[in-house]
Protein backbone atom coordinates (compact mmCIF):
# COMPACT_ATOMS: atom_id res chain seq x y z
CA UNK A 1 0.00 0.00 0.00
CA UNK A 2 1.00 3.63 -0.52
CA UNK A 3 0.29 7.02 1.03
CA UNK A 4 -3.00 8.66 0.01
CA UNK A 5 -1.28 12.05 -0.26
CA UNK A 6 2.23 11.55 -1.73
CA UNK A 7 1.82 7.99 -3.06
CA UNK A 8 4.98 6.73 -1.35
CA UNK A 9 4.95 3.06 -0.38
CA UNK A 10 4.86 2.17 3.28
CA UNK A 11 7.90 0.41 4.71
CA UNK A 12 9.66 -0.21 8.00
CA UNK A 13 10.99 3.36 8.03
CA UNK A 14 7.92 4.93 6.38
CA UNK A 15 5.09 3.70 8.59
CA UNK A 16 1.36 3.94 7.92
CA UNK A 17 -0.84 6.40 9.85
CA UNK A 18 -4.61 6.96 9.66
CA UNK A 19 -6.39 10.30 9.53
CA UNK A 20 -8.89 10.28 12.43
CA UNK A 21 -11.35 12.44 10.49
CA UNK A 22 -11.51 10.86 7.00
CA UNK A 23 -9.90 7.49 7.79
CA UNK A 24 -7.46 7.40 4.84
CA UNK A 25 -3.89 6.16 5.20
CA UNK A 26 -1.05 8.73 5.16
CA UNK A 27 2.63 8.81 5.91
CA UNK A 28 4.09 10.87 8.79
CA UNK A 29 5.09 13.71 6.42
CA UNK A 30 1.55 14.20 5.08
CA UNK A 31 -0.04 13.98 8.57
CA UNK A 32 1.58 16.94 10.38
CA UNK A 33 -1.25 19.50 10.82
CA UNK A 34 -3.16 19.53 14.11
CA UNK A 35 -6.71 20.74 14.73
CA UNK A 36 -9.80 19.97 16.84
CA UNK A 37 -12.13 17.26 15.53
CA UNK A 38 -15.84 17.70 16.46
CA UNK A 39 -16.81 14.05 16.11
CA UNK A 40 -14.09 13.06 18.60
CA UNK A 41 -15.22 15.55 21.22
CA UNK A 42 -13.09 18.47 19.88
CA UNK A 43 -9.92 16.59 20.73
CA UNK A 44 -6.79 17.89 18.96
CA UNK A 45 -5.30 15.33 16.57
CA UNK A 46 -3.07 15.24 13.51
CA UNK A 47 -5.13 15.32 10.30
CA UNK A 48 -4.46 15.48 6.57
CA UNK A 49 -4.39 18.73 4.64
CA UNK A 50 -7.86 18.44 3.12
CA UNK A 51 -9.46 17.70 6.51
CA UNK A 52 -7.47 20.52 8.11
CA UNK A 53 -8.72 23.03 5.50
CA UNK A 54 -12.34 21.93 5.90
CA UNK A 55 -12.28 22.01 9.72
CA UNK A 56 -10.52 25.37 10.01
CA UNK A 57 -12.89 27.04 7.47
CA UNK A 58 -15.88 25.71 9.43
CA UNK A 59 -14.48 27.12 12.68
CA UNK A 60 -14.03 30.57 11.13
CA UNK A 61 -17.51 30.89 9.61
CA UNK A 62 -19.36 29.00 12.38
CA UNK A 63 -21.16 26.80 9.84
CA UNK A 64 -20.26 24.02 7.43
CA UNK A 65 -18.38 24.90 4.29
CA UNK A 66 -21.10 23.50 2.09
CA UNK A 67 -24.51 25.00 2.86
CA UNK A 68 -27.40 22.59 3.19
CA UNK A 69 -30.09 22.87 0.51
CA UNK A 70 -33.53 23.82 1.89
CA UNK A 71 -36.61 23.18 -0.27
CA UNK A 72 -39.05 26.07 -0.86
CA UNK A 73 -41.97 26.62 1.52
CA UNK A 74 -44.76 26.02 -1.10
CA UNK A 75 -43.29 22.59 -1.75
CA UNK A 76 -43.31 21.75 1.95
CA UNK A 77 -46.95 22.94 2.34
CA UNK A 78 -47.98 20.80 -0.63
CA UNK A 79 -46.38 17.73 0.93
CA UNK A 80 -48.19 18.37 4.20
CA UNK A 81 -51.57 18.63 2.44
CA UNK A 82 -51.16 15.23 0.78
CA UNK A 83 -52.56 12.14 2.47
CA UNK A 84 -50.12 9.67 3.95
CA UNK A 85 -51.05 6.36 2.29
CA UNK A 86 -50.38 3.23 4.30
CA UNK A 87 -47.57 1.32 2.76
CA UNK A 88 -47.77 -2.46 2.44
CA UNK A 89 -45.72 -4.39 4.98
CA UNK A 90 -42.28 -5.40 3.92
CA UNK A 91 -41.78 -9.17 3.95
CA UNK A 92 -38.28 -10.54 4.21
CA UNK A 93 -37.63 -14.02 2.83
CA UNK A 94 -34.62 -15.84 4.09
CA UNK A 95 -33.28 -18.12 1.42
CA UNK A 96 -31.42 -21.29 2.12
CA UNK A 97 -27.69 -20.72 1.77
CA UNK A 98 -27.21 -24.26 0.48
CA UNK A 99 -29.70 -23.69 -2.33
CA UNK A 100 -28.04 -20.37 -3.17
CA UNK A 101 -24.69 -22.10 -3.44
CA UNK A 102 -26.20 -24.63 -5.83
CA UNK A 103 -27.25 -21.82 -8.18
CA UNK A 104 -23.71 -20.49 -8.54
CA UNK A 105 -22.42 -21.12 -12.07
CA UNK A 106 -25.69 -22.63 -13.39
CA UNK A 107 -27.60 -21.59 -16.46
CA UNK A 108 -31.24 -20.46 -16.44
CA UNK A 109 -32.71 -23.94 -16.97
CA UNK A 110 -30.73 -25.42 -14.09
CA UNK A 111 -31.66 -22.48 -11.85
CA UNK A 112 -35.36 -23.10 -12.56
CA UNK A 113 -34.93 -26.77 -11.62
CA UNK A 114 -33.25 -25.75 -8.34
CA UNK A 115 -36.09 -23.33 -7.55
CA UNK A 116 -38.71 -26.00 -8.23
CA UNK A 117 -36.83 -28.38 -5.95
CA UNK A 118 -36.79 -25.77 -3.20
CA UNK A 119 -40.55 -25.20 -3.56
CA UNK A 120 -41.22 -28.93 -3.29
CA UNK A 121 -39.16 -29.12 -0.12
CA UNK A 122 -41.09 -26.21 1.40
CA UNK A 123 -44.42 -27.84 0.54
CA UNK A 124 -43.33 -31.07 2.21
CA UNK A 125 -42.32 -29.21 5.34
CA UNK A 126 -45.71 -27.50 5.57
CA UNK A 127 -47.70 -30.75 5.33
CA UNK A 128 -48.64 -32.22 8.75
CA UNK A 129 -47.41 -35.67 9.72
CA UNK A 130 -50.22 -38.26 9.29
CA UNK A 131 -51.49 -39.98 12.41
CA UNK A 132 -51.51 -43.73 12.98
CA UNK A 133 -55.25 -43.91 12.23
CA UNK A 134 -54.80 -42.14 8.88
CA UNK A 135 -51.94 -44.46 7.94
CA UNK A 136 -54.08 -47.47 8.93
CA UNK A 137 -56.93 -46.22 6.70
CA UNK A 138 -54.58 -45.77 3.73
CA UNK A 139 -53.13 -49.24 4.24
CA UNK A 140 -56.61 -50.77 4.42
CA UNK A 141 -57.66 -49.02 1.19
CA UNK A 142 -54.54 -50.29 -0.58
CA UNK A 143 -55.22 -53.85 0.60
CA UNK A 144 -58.91 -53.62 -0.29
CA UNK A 145 -60.05 -54.12 3.31
CA UNK A 146 -62.52 -52.27 5.51
CA UNK A 147 -60.87 -49.06 6.86
CA UNK A 148 -63.10 -49.03 9.97
CA UNK A 149 -61.91 -52.51 10.96
CA UNK A 150 -58.27 -51.55 10.54
CA UNK A 151 -58.77 -48.41 12.66
CA UNK A 152 -60.41 -50.50 15.39
CA UNK A 153 -57.43 -52.87 15.38
CA UNK A 154 -55.05 -49.94 15.78
CA UNK A 155 -57.16 -48.63 18.66
CA UNK A 156 -57.10 -52.04 20.35
CA UNK A 157 -53.31 -52.13 20.23
CA UNK A 158 -53.19 -48.88 22.23
CA UNK A 159 -55.03 -50.43 25.18
CA UNK A 160 -53.27 -50.61 28.49
CA UNK A 161 -51.49 -53.89 29.14
CA UNK A 162 -51.00 -54.54 32.87
CA UNK A 163 -47.53 -55.62 33.96
CA UNK A 164 -46.85 -59.28 34.61
CA UNK A 165 -46.76 -59.78 38.38
CA UNK A 166 -46.63 -63.59 38.43
CA UNK A 167 -43.74 -65.32 40.13
CA UNK A 168 -41.53 -67.86 38.39
CA UNK A 169 -43.25 -70.73 40.20
CA UNK A 170 -46.71 -69.53 39.11
CA UNK A 171 -45.52 -69.20 35.51
CA UNK A 172 -44.13 -72.74 35.60
CA UNK A 173 -47.43 -74.06 37.01
CA UNK A 174 -49.39 -72.26 34.30
CA UNK A 175 -47.16 -73.73 31.58
CA UNK A 176 -47.60 -77.24 32.96
CA UNK A 177 -51.36 -76.75 33.20
CA UNK A 178 -51.43 -75.52 29.59
CA UNK A 179 -49.36 -78.52 28.48
CA UNK A 180 -51.77 -80.95 30.16
CA UNK A 181 -54.78 -79.26 28.55
CA UNK A 182 -53.16 -79.40 25.09
CA UNK A 183 -52.27 -83.04 25.66
CA UNK A 184 -55.86 -83.77 26.63
CA UNK A 185 -57.14 -82.11 23.45
CA UNK A 186 -54.63 -84.04 21.34
CA UNK A 187 -55.71 -87.30 22.93
CA UNK A 188 -59.28 -86.68 21.80
CA UNK A 189 -58.16 -86.39 18.18
CA UNK A 190 -57.97 -89.58 16.07
CA UNK A 191 -54.58 -91.22 16.03
CA UNK A 192 -52.60 -91.25 12.76
CA UNK A 193 -51.95 -95.00 13.11
CA UNK A 194 -55.67 -95.66 13.51
CA UNK A 195 -56.47 -93.51 10.45
CA UNK A 196 -54.05 -95.52 8.32
CA UNK A 197 -55.54 -98.76 9.68
CA UNK A 198 -59.01 -97.55 8.68
CA UNK A 199 -57.79 -96.71 5.19
CA UNK A 200 -56.28 -100.19 4.85
CA UNK A 201 -59.58 -101.69 6.03
CA UNK A 202 -61.45 -99.67 3.40
CA UNK A 203 -59.08 -100.91 0.70
CA UNK A 204 -59.62 -104.49 1.88
CA UNK A 205 -63.39 -103.96 1.84
CA UNK A 206 -63.83 -104.48 5.59
CA UNK A 207 -66.40 -102.69 7.78
CA UNK A 208 -64.93 -99.57 9.47
CA UNK A 209 -68.14 -98.17 11.02
CA UNK A 210 -67.39 -99.57 14.47
CA UNK A 211 -63.98 -97.90 14.50
CA UNK A 212 -60.75 -99.32 15.84
CA UNK A 213 -61.11 -100.49 19.40
CA UNK A 214 -57.59 -99.49 20.24
CA UNK A 215 -58.45 -95.81 19.89
CA UNK A 216 -60.98 -95.86 22.72
CA UNK A 217 -58.62 -97.78 24.95
CA UNK A 218 -55.82 -95.33 24.22
CA UNK A 219 -58.05 -92.37 25.04
CA UNK A 220 -59.08 -93.94 28.35
CA UNK A 221 -55.46 -94.65 29.23
CA UNK A 222 -54.37 -91.13 28.26
CA UNK A 223 -57.15 -89.51 30.31
CA UNK A 224 -56.31 -91.63 33.35
CA UNK A 225 -52.61 -90.83 32.94
CA UNK A 226 -53.37 -87.12 32.76
CA UNK A 227 -55.51 -87.28 35.90
CA UNK A 228 -52.80 -89.18 37.76
CA UNK A 229 -50.15 -86.72 36.57
CA UNK A 230 -52.23 -83.73 37.65
CA UNK A 231 -52.79 -85.29 41.07
CA UNK A 232 -49.09 -85.94 41.62
CA UNK A 233 -47.87 -82.66 40.11
CA UNK A 234 -47.31 -81.00 43.46
CA UNK A 235 -45.36 -83.98 44.80
CA UNK A 236 -43.04 -84.32 41.76
CA UNK A 237 -39.42 -83.29 42.16
CA UNK A 238 -37.02 -81.88 39.58
CA UNK A 239 -35.49 -85.30 38.88
CA UNK A 240 -38.95 -86.77 38.30
CA UNK A 241 -39.73 -84.02 35.79
CA UNK A 242 -36.49 -84.69 33.91
CA UNK A 243 -37.18 -88.44 33.89
CA UNK A 244 -40.68 -87.76 32.56
CA UNK A 245 -39.27 -85.63 29.72
CA UNK A 246 -36.73 -88.32 28.78
CA UNK A 247 -39.42 -91.03 28.85
CA UNK A 248 -41.68 -88.91 26.62
CA UNK A 249 -38.87 -88.51 24.08
CA UNK A 250 -38.30 -92.28 24.03
CA UNK A 251 -42.02 -92.92 23.46
CA UNK A 252 -42.11 -90.45 20.58
CA UNK A 253 -39.08 -92.11 18.94
CA UNK A 254 -40.74 -95.51 19.32
CA UNK A 255 -43.96 -94.21 17.72
CA UNK A 256 -42.02 -92.79 14.78
CA UNK A 257 -40.31 -96.15 14.16
CA UNK A 258 -43.71 -97.85 14.28
CA UNK A 259 -45.06 -95.39 11.70
CA UNK A 260 -42.14 -96.14 9.38
CA UNK A 261 -42.71 -99.90 9.71
CA UNK A 262 -46.43 -99.40 9.07
CA UNK A 263 -45.62 -97.40 5.94
CA UNK A 264 -43.48 -100.23 4.58
CA UNK A 265 -46.21 -102.78 5.34
CA UNK A 266 -48.75 -100.53 3.60
CA UNK A 267 -46.67 -100.38 0.41
CA UNK A 268 -46.20 -104.17 0.36
CA UNK A 269 -49.89 -104.78 0.98
CA UNK A 270 -50.94 -102.36 -1.77
CA UNK A 271 -48.65 -104.07 -4.27
CA UNK A 272 -49.96 -107.51 -3.30
CA UNK A 273 -53.56 -106.27 -3.55
CA UNK A 274 -52.92 -104.89 -7.02
CA UNK A 275 -51.49 -108.21 -8.20
CA UNK A 276 -54.35 -110.19 -6.65
CA UNK A 277 -57.09 -107.99 -8.11
CA UNK A 278 -55.50 -107.94 -11.55
CA UNK A 279 -55.45 -111.76 -11.55
CA UNK A 280 -59.14 -112.04 -10.56
CA UNK A 281 -60.58 -109.50 -13.03
CA UNK A 282 -61.27 -110.73 -16.60
CA UNK A 283 -59.10 -109.52 -19.44
CA UNK A 284 -61.77 -107.33 -21.10
CA UNK A 285 -62.21 -105.34 -17.84
CA UNK A 286 -58.54 -105.32 -16.89
CA UNK A 287 -57.68 -101.99 -18.45
CA UNK A 288 -60.41 -99.97 -16.68
CA UNK A 289 -59.89 -101.74 -13.35
CA UNK A 290 -56.12 -101.25 -13.53
CA UNK A 291 -56.61 -97.51 -13.88
CA UNK A 292 -58.92 -97.38 -10.86
CA UNK A 293 -56.53 -99.48 -8.79
CA UNK A 294 -53.58 -97.32 -9.78
CA UNK A 295 -55.49 -94.16 -8.82
CA UNK A 296 -56.45 -95.63 -5.45
CA UNK A 297 -52.92 -96.84 -4.74
CA UNK A 298 -51.37 -93.55 -5.86
CA UNK A 299 -53.76 -91.61 -3.62
CA UNK A 300 -52.86 -93.77 -0.61
CA UNK A 301 -49.13 -93.46 -1.35
CA UNK A 302 -49.43 -89.67 -1.64
CA UNK A 303 -51.13 -89.48 1.74
CA UNK A 304 -48.45 -91.65 3.31
CA UNK A 305 -45.71 -89.47 1.73
CA UNK A 306 -47.30 -86.30 3.12
CA UNK A 307 -47.49 -87.81 6.59
CA UNK A 308 -43.88 -88.95 6.28
CA UNK A 309 -42.73 -85.41 5.44
CA UNK A 310 -44.60 -84.02 8.43
CA UNK A 311 -43.08 -86.65 10.69
CA UNK A 312 -39.56 -85.91 9.42
CA UNK A 313 -40.04 -82.19 10.07
CA UNK A 314 -41.30 -82.83 13.58
CA UNK A 315 -38.47 -85.30 14.17
CA UNK A 316 -35.86 -82.73 13.08
CA UNK A 317 -37.34 -80.02 15.27
CA UNK A 318 -38.31 -81.93 18.39
CA UNK A 319 -36.13 -85.03 18.51
CA UNK A 320 -32.76 -83.40 18.07
CA UNK A 321 -30.12 -85.27 20.01
CA UNK A 322 -28.59 -83.42 22.90
CA UNK A 323 -24.82 -82.97 22.79
CA UNK A 324 -23.25 -83.58 26.23
CA UNK A 325 -20.88 -80.61 26.09
CA UNK A 326 -20.64 -77.36 28.03
CA UNK A 327 -22.26 -74.52 26.06
CA UNK A 328 -19.36 -72.18 26.93
CA UNK A 329 -16.08 -74.11 26.76
CA UNK A 330 -17.14 -77.37 24.99
CA UNK A 331 -15.83 -79.48 27.87
CA UNK A 332 -17.76 -82.48 29.18
CA UNK A 333 -20.89 -81.22 30.93
CA UNK A 334 -21.54 -82.19 34.55
CA UNK A 335 -24.38 -79.83 35.58
CA UNK A 336 -27.77 -79.06 34.02
CA UNK A 337 -29.28 -75.65 34.98
CA UNK A 338 -33.07 -75.90 35.08
CA UNK A 339 -33.66 -72.12 35.17
CA UNK A 340 -31.37 -71.59 32.12
CA UNK A 341 -33.64 -73.62 29.79
CA UNK A 342 -31.90 -76.89 30.81
CA UNK A 343 -28.53 -75.73 29.44
CA UNK A 344 -25.45 -77.87 30.16
CA UNK A 345 -22.33 -76.52 31.92
CA UNK A 346 -19.11 -77.78 33.32
CA UNK A 347 -18.54 -77.06 37.00
CA UNK A 348 -16.13 -74.12 36.54
CA UNK A 349 -18.21 -72.34 33.86
CA UNK A 350 -21.40 -72.78 35.87
CA UNK A 351 -19.85 -71.33 39.04
CA UNK A 352 -18.08 -68.44 37.28
CA UNK A 353 -21.01 -67.45 35.06
CA UNK A 354 -23.69 -67.59 37.75
CA UNK A 355 -21.51 -65.71 40.26
CA UNK A 356 -20.71 -62.98 37.72
CA UNK A 357 -24.36 -62.46 36.74
CA UNK A 358 -25.64 -62.98 40.31
CA UNK A 359 -27.69 -66.05 39.41
CA UNK A 360 -26.89 -68.14 42.47
CA UNK A 361 -30.64 -68.78 42.98
CA UNK A 362 -30.85 -70.94 39.82
CA UNK A 363 -31.71 -74.58 40.34
CA UNK A 364 -29.40 -77.27 38.96
CA UNK A 365 -29.19 -81.04 38.79
CA UNK A 366 -26.20 -83.29 38.03
CA UNK A 367 -25.91 -84.43 34.43
CA UNK A 368 -24.72 -87.84 33.28
CA UNK A 369 -24.24 -88.38 29.51
CA UNK A 370 -26.09 -91.21 27.84
CA UNK A 371 -24.09 -94.21 26.74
Amino acid sequence: MSCHGCANKFSFFNKEHDCPNCGFSFCSKCLKLKTAIPKLGNSVCKVCRSCYAALTERDKNGKPSKEEYCPPEPFLRRLESLENPSRPPITLYRKDQRMQQLKVGLNEVDCEIVERLEKLREERKQQPVPTEEEMAKRLAVLKGEDPARMVSLVADTKKYVPPDTLTSQEKADNLLHQYFQEHELDSRQPDAVDEIAQRLAKLRGQDTSSGPPCTVEKKILNESAIVDTKGSLDSMSENDVNDLIVQTEKDMRHNIHQMKDLEKDTKHYLRATKIELSAQIPTEEAESSDEEIEKTIQKALDEVAIEKELEEDSEDNEMEEEIPWCIICNENATIRCIDCDNDLYCKSCYTQGHDEWQLQHHRNVPFTPKE
